[in-house]
């Protein structure tokens, strides 16, 4: 569990912009100062983990580099710029969803992020899903995005905007994995500006709510239900594809405890290991081929090994001890 927000004091403890918790037990690092730097004006928004590795949102000043950063990931030992996400831009929500980081937001590719209003992450590279929202045509700076829900294996997009894909789609939209939907309606709003806040499912139906008092026409104040008639989509978009050599095996078992490092030649990087309590139990600098990864003297259980390599490529894999 984490509390998250500007920075105070809880149970005694010094102050801390996060406060995590085990169980209940509160857990110190990597979240607190000094190793987490909370300015007088620091912010943390979301407090989570992808593929193991511990990630914050927000806006915080870190005086040793001079800079302000909205989204940080720990390395193993220090906190770091997440690869790739060079604006400092909120996000509003985030969502894994098969084995995808997606975040959504105030946030535009040419503002310096890696998509407009919404983007998916893999741990190492971006991916702009199409062309995303937009309030205007061919390109805007206003509106948000506010909400990621996944349904039925599909995402749903909740804020203000007028077009997904490039196809009309009134503050709610819909990604199937390769193009964008929007879910119809003409809204009429109690205030100018007015948005959809967010989904939620319910007897498997799905429901939304936001300043709207009434949907083509019809009196709905607030909360509406969807009735699943989808009335335009955008062509379908490539998406990604993993490397093959990426999909293949990189840590190969040898005996109970210890494993192999099978990696392309010349790669080196930095290996690190987490426990399932997120405590860092190993880290290996220049790890390369061949290297041998030896927790025999660890208690059993699961593992989470991460490598970096020197030109910021990320591999992550479980290990069970």
């Amino acid at each position: 569990m984490y509390l998250t927000g500007y920075r105070g004091t809880l149970c005694g403890y010094d102050s801390s912009c996060v406060f995590a918790y085990v169980g209940d037990t509160i857990v110190p690092s990597p979240y607190r100062a000094p190793v987490l730097h909370h300015g007088p004006t620091s912010y943390v928004g979301f407090a989570f983990k992808y593929q193991g590795v511990p990630y914050i949102t927000g806006l915080f000043y870190d005086p040793l580099q001079g800079q302000y950063y909205s989204f940080m990931r720990w390395n193993g030992a220090a906190w770091e710029a997440v690869p790739g996400w060079s604006t400092l831009d909120p996000i509003k929500d985030v969502l894994i969803k098969d084995g995808w980081l997606y975040v959504c937001g105030w946030f535009f590719e040419a503002g310096g992020a890696p998509g407009n209003m919404v983007a998916r992450f893999n741990g190492t590279q971006w991916q702009t899903l199409g062309s995303g929202l937009l309030y205007d045509l061919p390109a805007s700076s206003s509106g948000v995005a506010l909400d990621l829900h996944a349904w039925n294996g599909d995402l749903y997009v909740a804020g203000q905007f007028n077009y997904a894909g490039g196809v009309p789609a009134e503050n709610a939209a819909r990604w199937d994995g390769s193009r964008w939907c929007g879910l119809g309606g003409s809204y009429a709003m109690q205030t100018p500006g007015g948005k959809a806040n967010g989904f939620t499912v319910w007897r498997d139906e799905l429901y939304m709510s936001g300043g709207f008092v009434t949907i083509d026409g019809d009196t709905l104040w607030h909360v509406a239900r969807w009735l699943g008639q989808v009335e335009n989509c955008s062509a379908p978009v490539a998406v990604m594809e993993t490397a093959e050599e990426d999909q293949a095996p990189w840590l190969i078992p040898l005996e109970p405890g210890r494993w192999r490092l099978r990696l392309p030649t010349g790669v080196v990087g930095q290996l690190a290991v987490w426990d399932a309590q997120g405590r860092l139990v190993l880290m290996q600098s220049n790890a390369r081929d061949g290297h041998v990864v030896d927790l025999a003297a660890a208690a059993p259980g699961v593992y989470l090994a991460r490598l970096e390599e020197a030109n910021g490529a990320v591999r992550s894999v479980k290990a069970l001890r």
